[in-house]
């Protein structure tokens, strides 16, 4: 099984605290035929002497420094020097099982697929993984689907961030052909790239196993530091999706990312209005794109539930922004009573 090269593209920027961690769960996998590509996007801390160090332990890692260019472009620069039959992305500051990259192997050989897609699972405490993992909710089955199949899945299932991130994956190398992380935004490149991958993919399997492990709650997380710039990318990618599955007149999936579009409009919209005057044109352009879909939300086949959502954030934006944060806040700690049942 291990004659299949796996470039695993580690991003590393000024995460020092974390990164030996994250190494070290790749350098330990039960699957020795890697290739670790340790991409310093202009770390400005030790994380490049951490890099170079682990270099000169393992042939397997390769260490490229380069000039901050952002995540997308520093992927796609992985993506390049890539040699595998098989790509994994890890994040600099998470970690996976050491059973990861074989399990996903197994799976991708056993089914031909292009793309398998592990559970990413949100720990507590580093120093007690091992007694979290015991008492987690995933169900440890395998579903075998096809490309077009989790299309309809990203859109509409529970655990759709899950499968909206580049990371908790394996995918053949293959299904990038054509395809690269969208220049310049620092959110929503996954969201971009997601439904690319999953239509070209004929085979995708799904391992509802905890098998991709990330730090809930940290505060020095880059998805916990806000940034205006998050709000003007993110729905430049919700409104691709949304204009592709238009054009391949997929009328469900279309509806259902017309819908998240909106959301996205009204998160970003209410968001940046509180960010002063420098944004008041791109939230007027928004709240007009959002008016300009009602005639669509209205008849399209989605619930009534759905409609009267978009309609309450067209009227009354700051309301309809506390009901869905209400609703997240909600939905996370039923999460979190779930894990510690």
């Amino acid at each position: 099984m291990e004659s299949q090269l796996v470039s695993v593209i580690v991003l590393v920027y000024n995460t020092e605290r974390y990164l030996k961690r994250c190494v070290d769960s790749i350098v330990n996998q039960t699957y020795k035929n890697l290739e670790i590509i340790l991409l310093d996007d202009g770390s400005t801390d030790g994380s490049p002497d951490i890099c170079d160090d682990y270099k000169k332990k393992d042939e397997r890692i390769v260490v490229i420094h380069q000039k901050n260019a952002g995540l997308p472009e520093a992927r796609n620069v992985g993506l390049n020097l890539a040699r595998g039959e098989f790509v994994a992305f890890v994040d600099c500051d998470d970690l996976i099982r050491d059973i990861y990259i074989e399990k996903l192997v197994k799976a991708a050989l056993k089914y031909r697929a292009s793309i398998v897609q592990g559970r990413a699972y949100a720990f507590k405490n580093y120093h007690k993984i091992k007694s979290e993992l015991m008492y987690n909710s995933f169900t440890n089955k395998i579903f075998v689907l096809s490309g077009k199949e989790m299309c309809h899945k990203l859109l509409y299932d529970k655990n759709a961030n899950d499968y909206d991130c580049a990371h908790s994956k394996l995918y053949r190398r293959e299904v990038f052909q054509g395809l690269r992380f969208p220049k310049g935004r620092l959110m929503g490149e996954d969201t971009a790239m997601a439904y690319l991958l999953f239509w070209n993919a004929e085979t995708v399997v799904v391992i509802d196993e905890a098998l991709y492990l990330y730090q809930s709650k940290r505060k020095d997380s880059i998805t916990h530091a806000y940034k205006p710039q998050n709000d003007l990318d993110r729905p430049l990618s919700t409104r691709e999706r949304m204009l592709f599955f238009k054009k391949e007149e997929k009328s469900e999936l279309f509806y259902q990312s017309m819908y998240l579009h909106c959301n996205a409009l009204m998160v970003a919209g209410y968001r940046l209005s509180k960010c002063g005057a420098d944004y008041r044109d791109v939230v007027r352009s928004y709240r007009k794109e959002l008016k300009g879909l009602l005639k669509d939300i209205v008849r399209a086949d989605l619930t009534l539930k759905k409609k009267i959502l978009v309609f309450l954030g067209s009227l009354s934006p700051s309301l309809w922004y506390r009901l869905w944060e209400k609703k997240n806040q909600f939905r996370k700690k039923k999460v979190w009573k779930e894990r510690e049942k």
